[in-house]
């Protein structure tokens, strides 16, 4: 993707906005938009930008600021869900968590029209390029599917938000009169059958394998359409038709949508040449490493990143354990106790954390027998980081058992790495255990978007969900054997959403998972503690504490979808509010 960079950065002056001149001079660091679609190497940088506008990890920050504090956002879809919870808020960001979500929104937005426009342009604009030596027609398909990949994206990151949305599919002349150009919200099953079908037709057309690192190709466009088939069927499943269809689709489309994302994942699995990640004998170090051992095997499409520049490098910057933060601050998202209790022991030991005046263990005996994706996924007391293992523990345990809080305790630290109240559990996954935070936008780390281990669980569910049992057995148990976790000697729907669960930890799919089965308000609602982790004076060993957030998370049923908003909806009148806003 770095191929023809120079002029994409010429291309910034007209690529990415309709401007009209305003001087008869034209400045000669400009290209003309008519050179974009004359000279083959232009058109495909510009495409290349078009990635970078396409919603491809996170883009839960606000656009409209221009303050890179705002991507603390982010961390959203785990400090919002059962997986975590906020340990600190920058004065940009806002805690959701409390059931204040309101018809004015702010919360996990996305609306980008503009980008809509560029994509449908382009598709537009290259298929109307003659076929010729410049320009071969298989290039040309090539990049109008890679357009409609992001596209599809797009639309995906709309409708899993509000529901149906406004189909728009070519440029709009804007020259129309304004009530024209104002669409209404199309049903909810529309938009996810044009996904659905896009995909379909642009996976046609990619290569198996790309070209540059970073773009689309078959199984890219696949992989989509296997999350996007099984957000929509689970939605007619478990989901409400309201608004005549706007929102919730009917039940008996569940089984359509399964197939397709089952017949997606099918094909990745069977033809697509990727296997799970298991370059190591240690487990732990095993699932910890597809994150940061780039363009592995198992890696379907990733958000490829150089470092420094650009927001989305801030979710290490935000997430380090604070001892390795230069500003003192890190470990953004917290993790709840339900979730460090998801983690099976691998002797099928009870899970359930002790209560306050439990066993002392040492760091190395803390969560020895848990599943090994803990260690992987969450860095806590005894965590290897750089050249030590962390000492995360929030205040010492006197000789009478009261708990001390004061700087030191008879000489010894009442806190260690941490100093942030409950903070002793973070988010390990997608982090460089080796990595000092100094400044913002430092992160090198490429983000894995899609990876072969959703697919199996993908493909377990969708299975499941049409009467495919021994499939879905099958799949779960791959990746349970991968984990180092005992195989099941039977599925049910709840095993496959615990896999879920630990597989694909922080990896941004619980918030959503959640609100498509439509069980968030039971299990953000209801998942109201954090452990903390004490250190005994006299012993010097941990214990580990379980305690109540002062203000529970509450999940309405509203939230399932977010508000249109009042701003929206007065500049298009056409469009109706969602439920319950």
């Amino acid at each position: 993707m770095n191929r023809n960079i120079y002029i994409l950065f010429l291309l910034l002056f007209v690529a990415f906005a309709c401007q009209k001149e305003a001087l008869d001079v034209k400045p000669n660091d400009q290209i003309s938009e008519e050179s974009v679609w004359s000279d083959p190497n232009v058109t495909s940088a510009y495409l290349t930008g078009l990635y970078s506008i396409a919603p491809i990890h996170y883009v839960a920050a606000d656009p409209a600021s221009d303050n890179w504090l705002t991507i603390c956002r982010e961390m959203d879809d785990i400090n919002f869900s059962d997986e975590g919870y906020i340990n600190w808020i920058n004065p940009y960001s806002k805690d959701f968590s409390k059931g204040t979500l309101d018809n004015t929104g702010g919360f996990n937005e996305y609306w980008d029209y503009p980008a809509i426009r560029k994509f449908n342009d382009f598709i537009l604009k290259v298929n109307a390029i003659p076929d010729g030596v410049n320009y071969p027609a298989a290039t040309k398909a090539k990049w109008v599917a890679e357009a409609r990949f992001l596209r599809a994206y797009a639309y995906f990151h709309l409708v899993k938000r509000y529901g149906g949305v406004p189909l728009v599919t070519e440029p709009q002349d804007i020259t129309l009169p304004l009530e024209q150009l104002q669409l209404p919200r199309s049903k909810e099953e529309e938009v996810y059958n044009f996904i659905i079908s896009e995909l379909t037709e642009a996976a046609a057309d990619l290569p198996a394998v790309a070209s540059d690192y970073g773009r689309a190709t078959k199984y890219a466009a696949l992989a989509l359409k296997s999350r996007a088939a099984l957000f929509a069927g689970s939605i007619a499943q478990f989901g409400t038709v309201e608004l005549e269809g706007v929102v919730g689709i009917p039940a008996s489309k569940a089984a359509t949508f399964y197939q397709d994302s089952y017949d997606a994942s099918l094909d990745i699995i069977t033809n697509g040449g990727f296997a799970l990640y298991n370059k190591y004998a240690d487990k732990a170090l095993n699932f910890q490493s597809i994150f940061f051992d780039e363009r592995n095997i198992e890696t379907i499409f990733a958000k490829q990143r150089t470092g420094p520049g650009g927001v989305i490098e801030d979710y290490e910057f935000f997430q380090i354990p604070q001892i390795y933060h230069a500003w003192g601050g890190g470990q953004e998202s917290g993790v709840k106790a339900g979730m460090i209790e998801e983690f099976e022991n691998v002797d099928g030991s009870p899970t359930a954390l002790p209560d306050i005046g439990s066993s002392l263990f040492t760091r190395s005996e803390l969560f020895a027998k848990k599943d090994p994706r803990f260690k992987a996924s969450i860095f806590t007391c005894g965590t290897f980081w750089i050249k030590d293992s962390l000492k995360s523990y929030n205040g010492v345990i006197t000789e009478d058992g009261t708990i001390n809080h004061d700087a030191n305790y008879k000489g010894l630290l009442t806190s260690g790495t941490s100093n942030l109240a409950g903070s002793c559990f973070g988010v390990l996954k997608n982090l460089d255990p080796g990595w000092i935070a100094s400044w913002a936008h430092q992160g090198k780390l490429d983000w894995i978007d899609f990876r072969l281990g959703e697919i199996y669980l993908n493909l377990a569910e969708a299975a499941f969900e049409l009467g495919k049992t021994d499939e879905a057995l099958d799949a779960v148990n791959t990746i349970r054997t991968r984990a180092g976790v005992p195989v099941l000697g039977e599925i049910t729907r709840d095993a496959i959403r615990h896999e879920r669960q630990v597989e694909l930890a922080f990896e941004g799919h619980r918030y959503w998972d959640c609100r498509r089965w439509r069980i968030a308000v039971d299990k953000f609602s209801n998942d109201n503690r954090y452990a903390v982790i004490r250190r005994d004076f006299v012993t010097l060993k941990y214990r580990v504490d379980v305690l109540p957030f002062t203000t529970p998370n509450v999940f309405l049923p509203q939230n399932y979808y977010l508000p249109i908003t009042p701003a929206r909806i007065g500049s298009n009148p056409k469009l109706v509010e969602n439920p319950g806003y």
